[in-house]
């Protein structure tokens, strides 16, 4: 049996997950021109790994980018409305994967194109 890796599902489903806390969910970043006040960007940096006969694992991201206010000043309360609502989807475990980490939130800083992001990352077990 030739071993499933699911990506392109395992990307749609995190991002409806993550389609509940932001109407602008990607899997690569947005043009600059697309005029957003935020967005999400899930990604699977480290690929999918083989661990066992009944299951893959990989790395998630969720990176949460909120429009900075005038000035370069970041919106402290939507971004962690956002980091609020990634944080909240672990555990879960569905007919496609699970997750029971607690996910990791990194630093929050200016992107340098008008927005503030932060890094949210955990691993899930992906059912083959």
């Amino acid at each position: 049996m030739v071993r499933q890796y699911k990506r392109k599902e395992v990307l749609q489903e995190l991002e409806g997950k993550a389609a509940r806390f932001s109407s602008n969910v990607f899997s690569t970043r947005p043009s600059a021109t697309d005029q957003m006040d935020d967005f999400i960007i899930v990604r699977l940096p480290q690929g999918i790994y083989p661990y066992a006969d009944t299951h893959n694992t990989a790395y998630v991201q969720m990176n949460c980018f909120v429009r900075d206010k005038q000035g370069g000043r970041e919106q402290i309360d939507k971004m962690d409305e956002l980091i609020q609502g990634v944080t909240s989807i672990v555990p879960f475990n569905d007919e496609l994967m699970s997750c029971n980490d607690a996910p990791l939130v990194l630093e929050t800083k200016s992107d340098g194109m008008g927005f503030h992001s932060t890094i949210i990352q955990f691993k899930v077990v992906i059912k083959i």
